[in-house]
């Protein structure tokens, strides 16, 4: 109810009427408002919107996980995964006010949408908020990249900082008359610095540290050797802390030193560093005298499979974003393009420009974020059909189905009609399954007159020397599902537009 308003003036206000009409117009107008507003109403609290460079994680299955999404300019975009390491993982879970920071990259969280604002970061670890990251290449501004949303970057933080772990190994062995022992490895799960110290062990007074590089003061001599227990065998424990309170790790080395002296790496050989067993690890390959590593750019299950045979195992599955950890020194290849069936990483082509015969070995565009890597297995198998027997197409139609059946080598692979009932009826282009004319629900041509079409189809490796014994038969159905035989024949049903 709209309270009435006092007819009669206070008689300030009729002096002031008869002073000015306007003025006591005014005063009126004044007087009525606060009649009529009544008491005062709390206004509701507003939360504040996101701020230009605000993150969130989106697609993970907590808060502490997901997909990287960056504010800029009124809307969410996602930040490309080129590059993408620890450090800058380590960088968001601060933002977010959590811990850690474990990187993922291939939109392992799901593919983004809209404008990627973000491309090759290169943080420190160290920065509060992922926009003060500096980028590897500066003169990139928000939103241009050579990215897409299946690149989108991810990471997985925690609740609780911990301290750094050794993943250096406790035995080592180096040749003799050489005084460099090992590179010391202990990654922080927040990214932070970590720094090492010598703090016991039997043989300590022969020992020194640079950094990360413990070496030997003078070079050992298996003839005579100079350590504690004369076994050969030098005893050292080093520490490495973050600084916090209680964050350290020690690791107790053993350092053997080689009796022989085995023959030096050639050009072109490779290594797999990083991993957990011989069969995994980052690629590293020898040029001039040094190792080196390899960039992930079209890096795929092709190049994978020709360093596995050159290291003298079977399969290849490639990984990419220095997966086995950061290399150091020249990268050496880039943009690799092999067939899969080269002997060695070297005999592989380049994808342009890096193929130019003017452009010297080792040139490229990555960091060592980029390192490529390899896991391979120690059994040749062969292919194996993942696509379904029941297949289902509909009427008046030609395809059918495209064959799938992975090579564990990741060896090429080639396809071809064998038999089934209905053989006649079928043509195969490459993978591509397809009936030669389209099949009629009404009339159905398939040799038993129950619309289910049989072909059986067999896949073998290509540039291998496969079983020909093996096969793995197929049928393909047009549109009803029907049940396959007990063989992995393919049973196609066709549907008639009416149900």
């Amino acid at each position: 109810m709209v309270p009435r308003i006092v007819s009669q003036l206070h008689p300030v206000a009729c002096e002031a009427a008869r002073i000015s009409g306007g003025v006591a117009l005014v005063w009126l107008l004044a007087f009525a408002v606060l009649v009529v507003s009544g008491p005062p109403v709390l206004a509701q609290e507003v939360v504040p919107g996101p701020a230009a460079g605000d993150v969130r994680l989106a697609g993970g299955s907590s808060a502490l996980e997901g997909r990287v999404e960056l504010f800029h300019s009124g809307q969410w975009g996602t930040v490309c995964d080129d590059s993408w390491d620890n450090r800058d993982a380590a960088v968001v879970c601060r933002q977010l006010g959590h811990h850690g920071g474990q990187a993922f990259s291939g939109a392992h969280f799901g593919r983004g949408s809209g404008h990627i604002f973000l491309d090759d970061m290169n943080c420190s670890g160290t920065e509060a908020r992922l926009v003060d990251c500096p980028r590897h290449h500066p003169w990139q501004g928000y939103g241009h990249t050579n990215c897409n949303h299946g690149e989108d970057a991810g990471v997985k933080c925690s609740t609780s900082n911990g301290p750094p772990a050794f993943t250096t190994q406790a035995a080592q062995t180096v040749a003799q008359h050489t005084t460099t022992v090992a590179t010391l490895e202990a990654p922080d799960p927040d990214s932070d610095p970590v720094t090492f110290a010598i703090t016991g062990g039997a043989d300590r007074a022969l020992f020194a540290l640079t950094g990360a590089q413990l070496a030997f003061l003078t070079a050992p001599d298996y003839g005579a050797p100079a350590d504690a227990n004369r076994d050969n065998i030098y005893e050292v424990t080093v520490e490495a802390t973050d600084g916090r309170e209680g964050h350290k790790d020690t690791l107790a080395l053993k350092v053997s030193v080689a009796t022989a002296v085995a023959p030096g790496p050639a050009r072109g050989d490779l290594r797999l560093v990083g991993g957990s067993s011989a069969l995994e690890g980052r690629v590293e390959l020898f040029h001039n005298g040094k190792w080196g590593t390899v960039c992930d750019d079209r890096w795929d299950n092709r190049d994978a499979a020709v360093v596995c045979r050159q290291l003298g195992y079977q399969g290849g599955q490639h990984f990419g974003g220095a997966h086995f950890g950061r290399g150091s020194g020249h990268i050496f290849l880039d943009d690799v393009n092999c067939s899969g069936t080269e002997s060695r990483l070297i005999d592989c082509p380049l994808h342009p420009p890096w193929n130019d015969p003017f452009f010297p070995f080792g040139r490229n565009n990555c960091n060592h974020g980029e390192d490529a890597g390899v896991k391979c297995s120690t059994s040749n198998g062969p292919p194996a059909f993942t696509t379904h027997a029941a297949q289902s197409v509909v009427e008046n139609t030609t395809a059918a189905v495209t064959l799938e059946a992975p090579d564990p080598d990741s060896d090429p692979v080639t396809f071809a009609i064998t038999g089934g009932a209905d053989r006649a009826l079928f043509a195969l282009d490459g993978a591509q399954l397809a009936f030669l004319a389209a099949p009629d629900y009404e009339a159905p041509a398939d040799a038993d007159g129950d619309n289910i079409y049989e072909v059986t189809v067999q896949v073998a490796e290509q540039g291998v020397v496969a079983d020909t014994g093996w096969r793995c038969p197929a049928t393909a159905s047009p549109a009803r599902p029907a049940s396959a035989s007990g063989s992995r024949t393919t049973r196609a049903t066709t549907a008639s537009a009416g149900g």
